[in-house]
Formats: C-alpha cells, structure tokens, sequence
C-alpha cells in the first residue's frame, strides 16, 4: 500500500523537477535569444494588423534594444467628428513589454519537456507540432494588446469592441498562461494521435496476413 502512495508523489516530484529545470533554462535562453524570437515575429504581427484594420498605416513597428520594448507609430486613417469639427484620423505611439512574448513558449516547452507521456523519440515531433500553435496564440495575443492600445482614444461602439476589450482583459489576467496550456494540451494529444496510426496500421495489416 505504501508503495502505491508512493509511486505518484514520486512522479509528481519528477514532473515538477523537470517542469522547474525547463523553465530554467529556457528563461536563460530567452535572456539570450528573446530579441532575436521578438524581431521574428513582428512582420506577422504587422500583417495581422492592417488585416483587421486597414485603416492602420504602420509607420513604426520594431523591437527597442534599449528598453526590451514592441514600440510602434501608427497612423489611424478614421475619419471623426469632434466638437463640429471633422478629424481625419491620429497618430499613435506607444510601447509593450517584449518580455510578455516569453511567458507562453517558456510555459509550453517547460510542460513538454516535463510531461511523463512523451519519450525522446517524441519530442521533435512534439517541436514541430508546438511551434505553429505557438504562433498562433501569440497572434492572439500581442496584436490584439497593441490594437486595444490604438483604440483607447475611441468610443466602445459595437460588439467586436466589446470582445477585445474582453479578451485584453483576459490576456492580462492568465489568458497568456491559459493559451499555453491549451497549446501544451493539444500539442500532447496531437503527437499520441500521429503515433497511434503506424500503429494501427500494423495491426490491420498483421489481420489481413492471417
């Protein structure tokens, strides 16, 4: 009986000792590297952003090596009236934390690497599988920050407003963290999935020798 007790705190000891250790050393990585990551990401970023609102001129978009910030200018082409007079739109400028793009693949990759269902063999899939759901839920994430920042100075006039100040208020309150953990998840149960087909197909093919 002692052993059955034993065998999960054993293993939830490992998973946690691992789990630290990944983001151990993904952290020093991203202290490193998190520039470079940052700096990749931002076409992505500028592109997703004159596609929700082409009414965005992106004048700057760039990663401040000095103060680790996504600084950007932009240009709101929206015509407004105000006081009876006729605007034809305003510059904005302003700054995010890049260090808020390191928080979702350091928890990912931290799960991965401590996960107990994945082998060695497993994890240059889990990689592949792992990076495009990463970039998508950094995209869900960052240019949806920097557009509530542009739509502060407007009016919350429709339900799209609604939800993004709604989701930006997520994101700021565990979203980042909660879309790691989806990604982590679906990562998992997608390489269990590509795994069990050669095994499946085995078996099928084993029947039909009979």
């Amino acid at each position: 009986m002692e052993t059955e007790i034993r065998r999960p705190r054993v293993g939830l000891m490992r998973f946690g000792a691992r789990f630290c250790l990944g983001c151990a050393i993904l952290t020093a990585l991203f202290y490193a590297a998190g520039p470079w990551y940052v700096k990749t990401l931002l076409p992505v970023f500028g592109w997703e952003l004159t596609t929700l609102h082409p009414e965005y001129e992106i004048r700057t978009l760039q990663y401040d090596d000095a103060q680790a910030f996504v600084s950007y200018k932009v240009r709101i082409h929206r015509r407004e009236v105000k006081n009876g007079r006729v605007w034809g739109g305003q510059e904005v400028k302003g700054g995010v934390w890049a260090s808020a793009l390191y928080i979702q693949p350091i928890l990912l990759f931290s799960l991965l690497f401590a996960w107990p269902g994945l082998s060695l063999k497993d994890w240059p899939k889990a990689a592949l599988i792992g990076i495009p759901l990463l970039v998508a839920i950094n995209l869900a994430d960052m240019p949806i920050h920097i557009i509530q920042k542009l739509e502060e100075g407007y009016a919350v006039q429709s339900l799209a407003d609604s939800a993004r100040v709604f989701w930006w208020n997520t994101l700021n309150n565990g979203g980042r963290q909660f879309l790691a953990i989806v990604a982590f998840g679906a990562t998992v149960g997608m390489v269990k999935l590509v795994a069990s087909k050669p095994a499946a197909e085995r078996s099928t093919g084993k029947r039909k020798k009979k």
